[in-house]
């Protein structure tokens, strides 16, 4: 499951539904680029909290207004696919 936040309201929105409220003041993570940043240590916390959910609880909680649904397609477009670019990106088996 990727989960991705286009905006802070988002991210907001994101981390209190997954009981961090905290992570909405730290300043490691107060703008996009701070997350971007320190996104190692933002992505284990965030999997830490999504590890207490079903995938079915999490995907219907994340069907809520000012949410990403991490079902929406990610859409590339077609120079994103070049082989140049794309090369380093590793399939994943499910």
């Amino acid at each position: 499951m990727i989960i991705a936040c286009g905006n802070d309201r988002q991210y907001a929105r994101l981390c209190e539904i997954l009981g961090q409220s905290e992570l909405i003041d730290d300043t490691r993570f107060s703008s996009n680029a701070d997350r971007v940043e320190d996104h190692a240590a933002l992505t284990e916390l965030l999997t830490n909290s999504c590890l207490e959910w079903t995938k079915a609880d999490l995907l219907a909680t994340l069907e809520q207004p000012g949410v990403p649904d991490p079902r929406t397609p990610i859409r590339f477009s077609r120079s994103e696919l070049q082989l140049d670019k794309a090369s380093a990106i590793r399939p994943v088996k499910s």
